[in-house]
């Protein structure tokens, strides 16, 4: 919500880029977020080929729906398609693995779109902490110009250094408790029950405070 008028949250970016998005974080989620990073199709389809791919498991449905939109994929990331030939576990290179994040319709829609999405956040890390440095700044030098950052290259290369030392730990989907409508003008869209219960179960979540 911003001047009284309720929108989707997930328009904030289209709107006003990172720094409306995070505005509507911090204003709603009772959150002081300052630094932000942004990527697009072809920075993750690059990173990703950088790590020499991801390996998960592609169900029937993901599979149909991933070969639906691996060429549109591609065509926006400036790469070739490579389809799928089957589901089941296999490795997924840059475009494949973009892919995957962003399919929705028919596979899920946004709940099990942000959970694919977290899980190639969590492969993508796991490769990277068992890179060499040398790759990694490869990595940093090629991607830093396709992102929009308020980070400094300095502070990049900086927490670069630490890398092996962390560690995703547990993730989760917001809102947690949650209700669904078609408003006017609006479209579909999915509300938290209530935002003050979910704020404090989201302040809980990532601080360990209730306060």
């Amino acid at each position: 919500m911003t001047n009284g008028k309720i929108q989707k949250c997930n328009s904030a970016y289209s709107r006003g880029g990172a720094t409306q998005a995070i505005n509507m974080l911090n204003m709603n989620l009772d959150l002081n977020i300052k630094k932000y990073v942004t990527v697009d199709f072809g920075a993750v389809a690059d990173l990703v080929d950088m790590l020499g791919g991801i390996e998960v498991d592609v169900s029937k449905a993901e599979y149909k729906a991933m070969n639906k939109y691996i060429g549109e994929t591609a065509a926006v990331a400036g790469k070739k398609p490579k389809y799928l030939s089957q589901a089941g576990v296999q490795k997924l290179d840059g475009v494949q693995a973009t892919t995957y994040a962003r399919i929705r319709k028919g596979v899920g829609d946004d709940y099990a779109r942000t959970e694919r999405q977290r899980l190639v956040i969590q492969k993508v890390a796991e490769k990277a902490v068992k890179s060499d440095l040398a790759t990694i700044n490869k990595i940093i030098d090629k991607l830093f110009p396709q992102i929009a950052t308020n980070f400094t290259m300095t502070e990049v290369l900086s927490y670069a250094k630490s890398l092996l030392k962390y560690k995703i730990g547990e993730t989760s989907g917001f809102p947690f408790d949650k209700g669904s409508a078609t408003l006017s003008g609006r479209g579909s869209c999915v509300f938290p029950i209530t935002l003050k219960s979910n704020v404090v179960q989201l302040h809980e979540f990532l601080y360990g405070t209730v306060d």
